[in-house]
């Protein structure tokens, strides 16, 4: 079985919405092209060709980060009905994950609850920044407690860098930007001591998490030797680090998956193809299939871990 934890959905609603608004209300899509999400049965076609089984959906850049409260608000509400309405009509094909507008904390934590206590969705994204500030900033720290006491997973998901290169003509964002992205936010969050507040919550992060797995030891070494980055934590970064889970889109290649897997054990890898950033979803599948690993771990890393952390039925 796979279950790919993660892949995006952007209903058609959503995207004229927010183009409608671009730039009077701090949109800022102007030139973004969206794949849509046409039909479920579309989709469903694509996974069965692929050997797909279910996807748990998110929002991806920009979800519901504006300067407008009300739009935001509004663009929230209309995404988690979306998903909750893929998961009630095709529930063992799709588990909707929640957006909320973490531009107004109220409006952040009443539209959590509604998302999981009414409207049955698991896990909420959050984004590397919103809007510019990071998710370490302390307006933000209501909805991380709300989030732990229910219970729900946490997608940690890159958004455009906040310090963004100047032009993209080499496409240095997605390459690059967006990876170190994931890194920074999550550093972050370590050293202002928001998972030593929080021990509770579980932490997803896209793409292997970035370059993370690749800096362990020089966190670790900055944490050592700069008390400010000992101020809000009491342990070593690794050790929060192996907490967390990581999923495998867009890093196919074998030495990054066994390099992670090392760090923090196969039963914190999941399997997640990016989709329909990623199209070509036989590399994500392949680079699993093709790991010299018993079947048993495979079998972990397409479905049983995700199974395990969203509480999945399917």
């Amino acid at each position: 079985m796979r279950i790919d934890v993660h892949s995006h959905f952007y209903p058609q609603e959503y995207v004229e919405t927010i183009r409608k608004f671009d730039s009077e209300k701090g949109a800022k899509i102007t030139g973004i092209n969206f794949p849509l999400w046409k039909s479920a049965e579309e989709r469903i076609e694509l996974m069965d060709k692929f050997g797909i089984d279910a996807e748990i959906l998110s929002l991806s850049a920009p979800n519901v980060y504006f300067e407008d409260d009300q739009l935001s608000l509004e663009l929230a509400q209309m995404t988690n009905e979306f998903g909750a309405e893929l998961s009630r009509k095709y529930p063992d094909r799709f588990v909707g994950m929640a957006s909320v507008p973490m531009l107004n904390m109220n409006d952040a934590v009443t539209e959590l609850h509604r998302a999981v206590e009414q409207l049955g969705l698991k896990g909420v994204v959050v984004g590397s920044n919103i809007n510019g500030k990071r998710p370490d900033d302390p307006e933000f720290e209501p909805l991380f407690a709300e989030i732990e006491r229910l219970g729900q997973p946490i997608f940690i998901h890159p958004m455009s860098p906040v310090d963004g290169p100047r032009s993209d003509e080499y496409m240095l964002t997605p390459l690059l930007y967006l990876p170190f992205e994931t890194t920074i936010c999550v550093t972050r969050l370590i050293f202002a001591g928001i998972f030593e507040r929080y021990r509770k919550l579980l932490v997803i992060l896209p793409h292997l998490g970035g370059t993370i797995p690749f800096l362990f030891t020089r966190i670790d070494l900055g944490f050592k030797s700069y008390k400010e980055c000992r101020a809000k934590a009491s342990r070593l970064p690794s050790e929060y680090l192996k907490e967390f889970y990581y999923e495998t889109a867009i890093s196919f290649g074998r030495p990054t998956l066994l390099c992670t897997a090392d760090l923090v054990g196969m039963e914190h890898i999941m399997f997640g193809t990016d989709y329909p950033f990623q199209r070509q979803l036989n590399l994500p599948i392949s680079a699993v299939e093709e790991l010299n690993i018993e079947s048993e771990l495979k079998d972990r890393i397409f479905a049983g871990n995700a199974r395990a952390l969203f509480k999945l039925a399917v």
